[in-house]
């Protein structure tokens, strides 16, 4: 309908220093591995990216604008180039091209920008559910994590009580034992009892976590 014949479109890199070419169509192997990586300020996708401001190119074969030399080496005679933004978010470039035609007309820029807008909104979900769907990753491992540590903590943490609590139950039953100390050995017994619980309540946790 518009007498496209490329369009190439650009994204910011991780870490965001560069454009990185995502996807393109109509021009060759080579020139795709050429523009691989793109600078910002760098030909007019890179300049676009940088200015956060789209480019229009008319009569292109007669421009002298050095950014442009990609795209009269691709034989293109009109360009236009939006930078795709949401939230104020650079995501990256979609530009289109025409070898026939000379310019666009106003209802048709209009068009190309509102598509990269969608785009745009488009490419900026896609980033939030992957986000979404890493951190779910994340949480569920860590949760898995703490289950386990929590699940070893307990049963190391009950071991050495049972001999303790033998010891006491056994200083208790002892007649011998003077009255002095009777009360402070009792008071140990119902410290380690209560400890006991509380170390079985967090292995009832532990096995809820896991089904």
């Amino acid at each position: 309908h518009l007498g496209l014949d490329v369009y190439f479109n650009f994204l910011v890199t991780d870490d965001e220093s560069r454009l990185q070419l995502h996807a393109c169509t109509g021009v060759n192997e080579d020139v795709r591995d050429r523009i691989r990586f793109l600078n910002f300020g760098e030909a007019i996708c890179g300049t676009v990216a940088a200015e956060r401001v789209g480019r229009i190119l008319e009569d292109v074969q007669a421009s002298t604008d050095p950014r442009a030399s990609l795209v009269r080496a691709l034989g293109l005679s009109c360009y236009v180039c939006q930078p795709l933004l949401a939230q104020d978010r650079l995501i990256g470039t979609l530009s289109f091209g025409s070898r026939t035609r000379q310019r666009f007309t106003p209802e048709e820029l209009s068009l190309i920008r509102t598509a990269c807008d969608q785009i745009a909104m488009a490419l900026d979900r896609q980033r939030l559910t992957c986000e979404l769907q890493r951190r779910a990753e994340e949480l569920t491992r860590v949760g898995a994590a703490k289950d386990e540590f929590l699940a070893t903590l307990s049963h190391e943490l009950r071991t050495p009580l049972t001999p303790v609590l033998l010891t006491v139950s056994l200083m208790e039953a002892n007649p011998a034992l003077p009255e002095a100390l009777r009360e402070d050995v009792a008071t140990i017994r119902r410290n380690v009892e209560l400890e006991s619980r509380l170390i079985s309540d967090l292995l009832d946790l532990t096995r809820i976590a896991k089904g």
